[in-house]
């Protein structure tokens, strides 16, 4: 009888034939070898599926699209189709460090209350020879809970992450469509059914940064198309903030999400936003197990650097 999958890798991959090679055998390569892992390639132009034709590996898993429908279909499909225990995100320009599978599987399999696991990363030039800098996240639950009302990815690293395929699949939980913050949304409805987050402190996979990725302006030349995603992203915050702070009408909610983004608060905004953070920061009590104290000095930050404009 074969062996049960324990780790699906979901991986969306488009016009990623300059790289995607080196992220498969960085998987080939695992310590941990019961995995599969589910490429979809997003309707590619370029040599994408001909790079993954190349792989005679059955662990290796390929879905082609006949068109680009963006990277939150394109991992749904390979989430509906894992057979894994558990769910490892990872881009198909990322390359994850041997040891990565095995540490989040033993992780996981030692602290059953967790239902995310993500990890640190170093991130790299496109070269690979030039290393700019390691990310820092929260390690613990409260912490990163508390870090997700600022919807820049500082919470967790999303292809780093591992979580539990059953608490997802309880709770038909799927990636919006959206092309920025779609993973800091599935992680906000997660924490509204129960679960618990926590990173690793030590780096396991290598990030590159170049012109093409998804996370470096791939798809947003056209600034209406900038105003769109960031749009997403606003009311993703607000949701956050509404969350962990059902007492606010929805008004000073949204002057929260406004001091929290980048853009620069009126004048006439300042003494508004000043008494609704007051008024945030009289409710000491935890709703979704968010560490306060975290909110109350990310709001506080905020509001300084309003300040200093």
């Amino acid at each position: 009888m074969r062996e049960p999958v324990k780790v699906s890798v979901i991986m969306a991959a488009y016009n990623a034939g300059e790289y995607i090679k080196a992220a498969i055998d960085s998987l080939l390569e695992q310590s941990f070898e019961n995995f599969e892992c589910l490429v979809v390639d997003d309707g590619s132009s370029d040599d994408t599926s001909e790079q993954l034709s190349e792989f005679s590996d059955r662990r290796i898993k390929t879905v082609r699209l006949p068109i680009n429908c963006g990277i939150a279909t394109a991992r749904n499909i390979a989430m509906k189709l894992a057979e894994g225990k558990y769910w490892a995100v990872m881009d198909a320009d990322d390359i994850a460090l041997p040891e990565r599978l095995q540490k989040q599987v033993d992780y996981l399999e030692g602290h059953p209350e967790v239902h995310f696991l993500g990890a640190r990363a170093q991130r790299i030039a496109n070269s690979l020879e030039k290393k700019l800098n390691i990310t820092a996240h929260p390690i613990l639950d409260a912490d990163i809970k508390a870090q997700m009302i600022l919807v820049n990815g500082s919470a967790m690293l999303d292809p780093t992450t591992m979580a539990r395929a059953d608490f997802l699949r309880r709770y038909d939980l799927l990636y919006p469509h959206m092309q920025r913050g779609l993973e800091q949304a599935l992680w906000l409805a997660s924490v509204r059914r129960g679960a618990n987050f926590a990173n690793l402190d030590e780096v396991l996979l290598v990030k590159r940064r170049h012109r093409g990725n998804v996370t470096n302006d791939r798809d947003h030349s056209m600034s209406v198309v900038k105003l769109q995603h960031e749009l997403k992203r606003f009311e993703v915050r607000q949701q956050a903030l509404a969350m962990y702070y059902p007492h606010l009408c929805w008004r000073d909610v949204t002057l929260l999400a406004k001091l929290l983004s980048k853009r620069v608060l009126e004048e006439s905004q300042m003494a508004q936003v000043e008494v609704v953070v007051q008024r945030a920061q009289q409710l000491k009590r935890s709703i979704f197990g968010e560490s306060k104290p975290r909110t109350t000095a990310l709001l506080d930050w905020a509001l300084a650097r309003q300040r200093s404009h």
